[in-house]
């Protein structure tokens, strides 16, 4: 079993910079480039294992 965690700001998918509120969080600091973990998840999930991907509160 895989138990994916993810940085703060970012979702269980990654990092959604063209929605709000990220992108009002990251563009400001210039980390407005998109991060997507579906694809290694999927490979994860391909070779046999659980994944685990757990979100938290959207940032307020």
């Amino acid at each position: 079993m895989i138990i994916a965690n993810h940085p703060r700001w970012f979702n269980r998918a990654g990092l959604p910079s063209h929605l709000e509120p990220w992108k009002s969080l990251g563009g400001s600091a210039g980390n407005d480039f998109e991060v997507n973990f579906v694809p290694d998840y999927k490979i994860l999930h391909d070779a046999g294992y659980n994944v685990l991907a757990y979100g938290c509160p959207q940032p307020q």
